[in-house]
Protein backbone atom coordinates (compact mmCIF):
# COMPACT_ATOMS: atom_id res chain seq x y z
CA UNK A 1 0.00 0.00 0.00
CA UNK A 2 2.78 2.17 0.40
CA UNK A 3 3.77 2.58 -2.85
CA UNK A 4 0.10 3.02 -3.99
CA UNK A 5 -0.45 5.55 -1.78
CA UNK A 6 3.02 7.20 -3.32
CA UNK A 7 2.03 6.71 -6.96
CA UNK A 8 -1.57 7.32 -7.24
CA UNK A 9 -2.92 9.12 -3.69
CA UNK A 10 -0.08 11.35 -1.92
CA UNK A 11 -0.70 14.25 -4.65
CA UNK A 12 -4.63 14.90 -4.19
CA UNK A 13 -3.93 14.71 -0.74
CA UNK A 14 -1.28 17.23 -0.67
CA UNK A 15 -4.02 19.24 -3.22
CA UNK A 16 -6.31 19.17 -0.40
CA UNK A 17 -4.33 20.56 2.28
CA UNK A 18 -3.20 23.27 -0.47
CA UNK A 19 -7.40 24.07 -0.92
CA UNK A 20 -8.09 21.84 -3.88
CA UNK A 21 -11.19 19.18 -3.42
CA UNK A 22 -9.68 15.66 -3.71
CA UNK A 23 -11.32 12.27 -3.98
CA UNK A 24 -10.14 8.75 -3.79
CA UNK A 25 -11.90 5.84 -4.73
CA UNK A 26 -11.44 2.13 -4.45
CA UNK A 27 -13.05 -0.02 -7.52
CA UNK A 28 -12.83 -3.69 -8.11
CA UNK A 29 -14.67 -6.65 -7.24
CA UNK A 30 -15.11 -8.76 -3.70
CA UNK A 31 -12.07 -9.99 -2.37
CA UNK A 32 -9.68 -7.68 -4.63
CA UNK A 33 -8.11 -5.78 -2.20
CA UNK A 34 -10.19 -2.62 -1.43
CA UNK A 35 -11.00 -2.51 1.95
CA UNK A 36 -7.62 -3.64 2.32
CA UNK A 37 -6.22 -0.41 0.52
CA UNK A 38 -8.77 1.62 2.26
CA UNK A 39 -8.16 1.18 5.68
CA UNK A 40 -5.13 -1.38 6.06
CA UNK A 41 -4.37 -4.07 8.74
CA UNK A 42 -2.49 -4.83 11.56
CA UNK A 43 1.14 -3.83 10.61
CA UNK A 44 0.44 -2.34 7.25
CA UNK A 45 -1.24 1.40 7.09
CA UNK A 46 -4.00 1.72 4.31
CA UNK A 47 -5.09 5.62 2.62
CA UNK A 48 -6.83 6.70 5.27
CA UNK A 49 -3.68 6.25 7.61
CA UNK A 50 -1.23 7.59 5.28
CA UNK A 51 -3.25 10.29 4.49
CA UNK A 52 -4.03 11.54 7.98
CA UNK A 53 -0.09 11.32 8.46
CA UNK A 54 0.61 13.07 4.95
CA UNK A 55 -2.16 15.89 6.05
CA UNK A 56 -0.53 16.74 9.27
CA UNK A 57 3.23 16.78 8.34
CA UNK A 58 2.17 18.65 5.36
CA UNK A 59 0.12 21.51 7.38
CA UNK A 60 3.39 21.47 10.10
CA UNK A 61 5.68 22.49 7.10
CA UNK A 62 3.11 24.73 5.98
CA UNK A 63 2.98 27.01 8.73
CA UNK A 64 7.13 26.64 9.69
CA UNK A 65 7.53 27.95 5.58
CA UNK A 66 4.46 31.07 5.44
CA UNK A 67 5.34 32.01 9.31
CA UNK A 68 3.93 35.57 8.18
CA UNK A 69 0.58 34.95 7.38
CA UNK A 70 -0.25 33.17 10.99
CA UNK A 71 -1.97 30.11 9.03
CA UNK A 72 -4.29 27.95 11.12
CA UNK A 73 -5.57 24.61 9.77
CA UNK A 74 -8.98 23.00 11.44
CA UNK A 75 -10.06 19.29 10.03
CA UNK A 76 -12.87 17.71 10.57
CA UNK A 77 -13.99 14.18 10.13
CA UNK A 78 -17.30 11.99 9.04
CA UNK A 79 -17.74 8.76 7.90
CA UNK A 80 -20.96 8.17 6.08
CA UNK A 81 -22.50 4.63 4.90
CA UNK A 82 -24.58 4.01 2.04
CA UNK A 83 -26.43 0.86 2.81
CA UNK A 84 -29.82 -0.14 0.81
CA UNK A 85 -29.46 3.17 -0.93
CA UNK A 86 -29.99 4.63 2.95
CA UNK A 87 -27.50 7.25 4.72
CA UNK A 88 -26.10 6.15 8.03
CA UNK A 89 -23.57 8.20 9.94
CA UNK A 90 -21.26 5.67 11.38
CA UNK A 91 -19.65 8.24 13.74
CA UNK A 92 -22.84 8.96 15.44
CA UNK A 93 -24.41 6.36 18.23
CA UNK A 94 -27.05 4.51 16.88
CA UNK A 95 -29.20 5.22 19.19
CA UNK A 96 -28.87 8.82 18.34
CA UNK A 97 -29.67 8.64 14.72
CA UNK A 98 -33.43 8.53 14.30
CA UNK A 99 -32.97 12.10 16.16
CA UNK A 100 -30.75 13.61 13.17
CA UNK A 101 -31.53 11.71 10.03
CA UNK A 102 -29.25 12.17 7.46
CA UNK A 103 -30.77 14.34 4.22
CA UNK A 104 -29.03 14.86 0.93
CA UNK A 105 -29.36 18.70 0.13
CA UNK A 106 -27.98 21.13 -2.56
CA UNK A 107 -26.09 24.26 -1.02
CA UNK A 108 -25.59 26.22 -4.16
CA UNK A 109 -21.68 24.80 -4.68
CA UNK A 110 -22.36 20.99 -4.00
CA UNK A 111 -24.75 18.34 -2.68
CA UNK A 112 -23.88 18.16 1.16
CA UNK A 113 -25.44 15.66 3.94
CA UNK A 114 -27.44 17.43 6.59
CA UNK A 115 -27.08 16.56 9.96
CA UNK A 116 -23.75 14.55 9.32
CA UNK A 117 -21.26 14.55 12.44
CA UNK A 118 -18.24 16.43 11.79
CA UNK A 119 -15.25 15.19 14.56
CA UNK A 120 -12.17 17.64 14.59
CA UNK A 121 -9.11 15.83 15.10
CA UNK A 122 -5.64 17.10 15.20
CA UNK A 123 -3.71 14.07 15.30
CA UNK A 124 -3.18 10.21 13.23
CA UNK A 125 -4.21 8.76 16.43
CA UNK A 126 -7.51 10.62 16.31
CA UNK A 127 -8.29 9.95 13.18
CA UNK A 128 -7.57 6.08 13.41
CA UNK A 129 -10.05 6.28 16.57
CA UNK A 130 -13.19 7.82 13.96
CA UNK A 131 -12.17 4.94 11.44
CA UNK A 132 -12.02 2.28 13.66
CA UNK A 133 -15.33 3.45 15.20
CA UNK A 134 -17.13 3.34 11.65
CA UNK A 135 -15.54 -0.10 10.60
CA UNK A 136 -16.89 -1.68 13.70
CA UNK A 137 -20.67 -0.44 12.42
CA UNK A 138 -20.28 -1.20 8.78
CA UNK A 139 -22.63 -3.74 7.26
CA UNK A 140 -20.40 -6.63 6.76
CA UNK A 141 -21.29 -10.82 5.98
CA UNK A 142 -19.84 -13.58 4.43
CA UNK A 143 -20.78 -14.37 0.74
CA UNK A 144 -18.87 -17.30 -1.57
CA UNK A 145 -16.48 -15.05 -2.16
CA UNK A 146 -15.17 -13.57 1.66
CA UNK A 147 -16.08 -14.07 5.37
CA UNK A 148 -16.11 -10.42 5.92
CA UNK A 149 -17.25 -8.97 2.55
CA UNK A 150 -18.76 -5.37 2.26
CA UNK A 151 -22.37 -4.89 1.83
CA UNK A 152 -22.46 -1.40 1.69
CA UNK A 153 -20.48 1.97 0.11
CA UNK A 154 -18.61 3.79 2.70
CA UNK A 155 -17.14 7.20 2.51
CA UNK A 156 -14.65 8.46 5.31
CA UNK A 157 -13.90 12.61 4.78
CA UNK A 158 -11.72 15.30 5.72
CA UNK A 159 -13.08 18.77 5.86
CA UNK A 160 -9.53 20.88 5.87
CA UNK A 161 -10.05 24.40 6.33
CA UNK A 162 -7.25 27.07 6.66
CA UNK A 163 -7.56 30.54 8.09
CA UNK A 164 -4.32 33.05 6.64
CA UNK A 165 -4.71 36.39 9.27
CA UNK A 166 -2.74 38.04 7.29
CA UNK A 167 -1.85 38.62 3.54
CA UNK A 168 -2.39 40.97 0.42
CA UNK A 169 -6.26 40.44 0.77
CA UNK A 170 -6.22 40.43 4.40
CA UNK A 171 -7.94 37.74 6.24
CA UNK A 172 -9.00 34.89 4.03
CA UNK A 173 -10.35 31.39 4.24
CA UNK A 174 -9.40 28.24 2.19
CA UNK A 175 -11.99 25.38 2.33
CA UNK A 176 -11.63 21.93 0.83
CA UNK A 177 -12.68 18.30 1.40
CA UNK A 178 -10.99 14.94 0.63
CA UNK A 179 -13.09 12.33 -0.16
CA UNK A 180 -11.65 8.29 0.81
CA UNK A 181 -14.34 6.14 -1.05
CA UNK A 182 -14.72 2.24 -0.50
CA UNK A 183 -17.02 1.13 -3.03
CA UNK A 184 -18.75 -1.98 -2.30
CA UNK A 185 -17.84 -5.18 -4.90
CA UNK A 186 -18.17 -4.45 -8.10
CA UNK A 187 -18.73 -8.11 -9.50
CA UNK A 188 -22.81 -7.34 -8.58
CA UNK A 189 -22.97 -5.42 -11.27
CA UNK A 190 -24.23 -8.99 -13.48
CA UNK A 191 -24.36 -11.52 -11.06
CA UNK A 192 -25.65 -12.19 -7.73
CA UNK A 193 -23.02 -13.15 -4.74
CA UNK A 194 -24.11 -16.64 -2.87
CA UNK A 195 -24.87 -16.11 0.66
CA UNK A 196 -26.37 -19.42 2.01
CA UNK A 197 -25.73 -22.73 0.61
CA UNK A 198 -29.04 -23.10 -0.42
CA UNK A 199 -28.89 -19.44 -2.64
CA UNK A 200 -28.42 -20.73 -6.57
CA UNK A 201 -28.33 -17.06 -8.40
CA UNK A 202 -30.76 -16.13 -10.90
CA UNK A 203 -34.46 -17.23 -9.41
CA UNK A 204 -37.08 -15.30 -8.18
CA UNK A 205 -37.95 -15.25 -4.54
CA UNK A 206 -40.09 -17.99 -4.39
CA UNK A 207 -37.79 -20.55 -5.78
CA UNK A 208 -34.29 -18.99 -3.94
CA UNK A 209 -36.22 -19.95 -0.59
CA UNK A 210 -38.65 -22.85 -1.91
CA UNK A 211 -36.84 -25.43 0.06
CA UNK A 212 -36.06 -23.85 3.22
CA UNK A 213 -39.08 -25.41 5.36
CA UNK A 214 -41.58 -24.07 7.68
CA UNK A 215 -39.65 -23.96 11.33
CA UNK A 216 -37.99 -21.10 12.32
CA UNK A 217 -35.01 -22.04 11.84
CA UNK A 218 -35.98 -22.01 7.85
CA UNK A 219 -37.75 -19.01 8.28
CA UNK A 220 -34.83 -17.10 9.47
CA UNK A 221 -32.64 -18.77 6.78
CA UNK A 222 -35.62 -17.65 4.18
CA UNK A 223 -35.43 -14.45 5.91
CA UNK A 224 -31.54 -14.09 5.32
CA UNK A 225 -31.80 -14.76 1.82
CA UNK A 226 -34.03 -12.56 0.56
CA UNK A 227 -32.36 -9.38 2.70
CA UNK A 228 -29.03 -10.47 0.96
CA UNK A 229 -31.07 -10.61 -2.13
CA UNK A 230 -31.99 -7.14 -2.06
CA UNK A 231 -28.43 -5.71 -0.60
CA UNK A 232 -27.29 -7.14 -4.02
CA UNK A 233 -29.36 -5.44 -6.10
CA UNK A 234 -29.16 -1.94 -4.21
CA UNK A 235 -25.38 -2.55 -4.70
CA UNK A 236 -25.79 -3.47 -8.48
CA UNK A 237 -27.57 -0.56 -9.30
CA UNK A 238 -25.79 2.30 -7.29
CA UNK A 239 -22.50 0.62 -9.23
CA UNK A 240 -24.53 1.03 -12.50
CA UNK A 241 -25.49 4.14 -11.63
CA UNK A 242 -21.59 5.31 -11.44
CA UNK A 243 -20.79 3.13 -14.27
CA UNK A 244 -23.60 4.99 -16.55
CA UNK A 245 -22.20 8.55 -14.78
CA UNK A 246 -18.52 7.97 -15.76
CA UNK A 247 -19.80 6.57 -19.11
CA UNK A 248 -21.86 9.79 -20.08
CA UNK A 249 -18.47 12.18 -18.35
CA UNK A 250 -16.31 10.63 -20.93
CA UNK A 251 -18.69 11.05 -23.90
CA UNK A 252 -18.62 14.49 -22.86
CA UNK A 253 -15.14 14.56 -22.81
CA UNK A 254 -15.10 13.34 -26.41
CA UNK A 255 -17.29 15.97 -27.89
CA UNK A 256 -21.03 14.88 -27.13
CA UNK A 257 -22.07 18.28 -24.70
CA UNK A 258 -25.62 16.75 -24.96
CA UNK A 259 -25.20 14.09 -23.61
CA UNK A 260 -27.36 13.82 -20.00
CA UNK A 261 -25.49 12.86 -17.12
CA UNK A 262 -27.99 10.91 -14.77
CA UNK A 263 -26.64 11.66 -11.21
CA UNK A 264 -29.57 11.64 -9.42
CA UNK A 265 -30.17 8.17 -10.16
CA UNK A 266 -28.22 6.87 -7.13
CA UNK A 267 -27.40 8.21 -3.39
CA UNK A 268 -23.88 7.37 -4.24
CA UNK A 269 -23.84 9.29 -7.44
CA UNK A 270 -25.55 12.18 -6.19
CA UNK A 271 -23.26 12.69 -3.11
CA UNK A 272 -20.12 12.15 -5.26
CA UNK A 273 -21.50 14.57 -8.59
CA UNK A 274 -18.80 16.82 -7.95
CA UNK A 275 -16.29 14.50 -7.14
CA UNK A 276 -16.66 12.44 -10.15
CA UNK A 277 -16.93 15.17 -12.86
CA UNK A 278 -16.59 18.52 -11.19
CA UNK A 279 -14.47 20.87 -9.01
CA UNK A 280 -12.07 17.81 -7.42
CA UNK A 281 -9.18 15.89 -8.54
CA UNK A 282 -9.78 12.14 -8.41
CA UNK A 283 -8.26 9.03 -7.94
CA UNK A 284 -9.59 5.72 -8.82
CA UNK A 285 -8.03 2.44 -7.83
CA UNK A 286 -9.19 -0.29 -9.40
CA UNK A 287 -7.86 -3.97 -7.42
CA UNK A 288 -7.66 -6.64 -9.66
CA UNK A 289 -7.86 -10.66 -8.41
CA UNK A 290 -6.11 -11.84 -11.80
CA UNK A 291 -8.08 -15.67 -10.40
CA UNK A 292 -11.38 -14.21 -12.01
CA UNK A 293 -10.65 -13.35 -15.63
CA UNK A 294 -14.23 -12.23 -16.36
CA UNK A 295 -14.66 -9.28 -13.24
CA UNK A 296 -10.53 -8.31 -13.77
CA UNK A 297 -11.69 -7.47 -17.84
CA UNK A 298 -14.62 -5.57 -16.88
CA UNK A 299 -12.53 -3.71 -13.87
CA UNK A 300 -9.86 -2.40 -16.90
CA UNK A 301 -12.88 -1.36 -18.96
CA UNK A 302 -14.57 0.48 -16.34
CA UNK A 303 -10.86 2.28 -15.64
CA UNK A 304 -10.06 2.55 -19.40
CA UNK A 305 -13.30 4.91 -19.31
CA UNK A 306 -13.18 6.41 -16.35
CA UNK A 307 -9.25 7.91 -17.32
CA UNK A 308 -10.45 9.73 -19.53
CA UNK A 309 -13.06 11.62 -17.72
CA UNK A 310 -11.50 15.59 -16.59
CA UNK A 311 -12.09 17.03 -13.75
CA UNK A 312 -11.65 21.02 -13.19
CA UNK A 313 -10.09 21.43 -9.66
CA UNK A 314 -9.67 25.05 -8.23
CA UNK A 315 -8.83 26.23 -4.91
CA UNK A 316 -11.75 27.96 -3.24
CA UNK A 317 -10.82 30.83 -0.66
CA UNK A 318 -13.26 33.56 0.58
CA UNK A 319 -12.02 36.66 1.97
CA UNK A 320 -13.00 37.44 5.10
CA UNK A 321 -13.48 40.97 7.18
CA UNK A 322 -13.57 41.30 10.58
CA UNK A 323 -16.87 40.52 11.45
CA UNK A 324 -16.67 37.19 9.16
CA UNK A 325 -14.18 36.03 11.37
CA UNK A 326 -15.57 36.60 14.36
CA UNK A 327 -18.86 35.23 13.37
CA UNK A 328 -16.85 32.33 12.10
CA UNK A 329 -15.59 31.64 15.67
CA UNK A 330 -18.69 32.01 17.62
CA UNK A 331 -19.92 29.57 14.87
CA UNK A 332 -17.33 27.09 15.63
CA UNK A 333 -17.28 27.39 19.18
CA UNK A 334 -20.90 26.35 18.76
CA UNK A 335 -20.42 23.52 17.12
CA UNK A 336 -17.67 22.64 19.47
CA UNK A 337 -20.01 23.01 22.79
CA UNK A 338 -22.33 20.81 20.96
CA UNK A 339 -19.82 18.42 20.02
CA UNK A 340 -18.53 18.02 23.63
CA UNK A 341 -22.13 17.51 25.05
CA UNK A 342 -23.20 14.75 22.71
CA UNK A 343 -19.56 12.94 23.77
CA UNK A 344 -21.03 13.43 27.12
CA UNK A 345 -24.42 11.86 26.40
CA UNK A 346 -22.49 9.10 24.77
CA UNK A 347 -20.32 8.13 27.14
CA UNK A 348 -23.15 8.46 29.66
CA UNK A 349 -25.43 5.67 27.20
CA UNK A 350 -22.41 3.19 26.88
CA UNK A 351 -20.73 1.39 23.61
CA UNK A 352 -22.91 1.75 20.92
CA UNK A 353 -25.11 -1.06 19.22
CA UNK A 354 -23.73 -3.80 16.91
CA UNK A 355 -25.59 -3.58 13.29
CA UNK A 356 -27.81 -6.80 13.23
CA UNK A 357 -25.71 -9.36 12.12
CA UNK A 358 -26.82 -11.20 8.35
CA UNK A 359 -27.06 -15.19 8.00
CA UNK A 360 -26.36 -15.46 11.60
CA UNK A 361 -22.69 -14.26 10.74
CA UNK A 362 -20.57 -11.23 12.94
CA UNK A 363 -21.58 -8.09 11.39
CA UNK A 364 -20.05 -6.94 7.75
CA UNK A 365 -19.86 -5.99 3.81
CA UNK A 366 -19.14 -6.76 -0.48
Amino acid sequence: TYEVYDYMCRDAVEGAVQGTNSTIFAYGQTNSGKTYTIGGSDGMPGVIEMAANNMFEMMDQWQDLNPDTHSQFKVTTSYVEIYNEQLSDLLRNPRQRQKYPLVLADNGTGVVVENLLELPVTSVDQVLKQKELGERQRHVDANNEHAKASRSHTIFQFCIERTDLVGPQGATLTRSVLNIVDLAGSETTYTTLKTDSRFRGDHDDRELTSGFGNDKAAQKRRHDVLKQNKEGNNIRCSLLALIRVVRALAARVKGDTKVHVPYRDSKLTRLLGNAVGGNSETVLICTLNPTEYRETMCTLHFAAVAQEVRGTPRPMTVQLDSNQALQQYKTEMGKLKQLLEEERNRQAAGPPQQPEPLCGDPVGDP
